[in-house]
């Protein structure tokens, strides 16, 4: 089982692997990107009703 990842995680497995390929972020999208995955993980674990 992989354990879930926390923000700063997230940013890292997004932003190393981009710098590496020399790939550039809009100003504001890197940080954005694993805030929307944490918010939408926790809409997910939501029980509705």
């Amino acid at each position: 089982m992989i354990a879930e990842m926390q923000l700063d995680e997230l940013r890292l497995a997004i932003e190393q692997p981009a710098a590496h390929h020399v790939v550039v972020f809009e100003t504001g999208l890197a940080p954005d990107i694993p805030s929307t995955i944490l918010c939408r993980r926790a809409q997910s674990n939501q029980v509705l009703i």
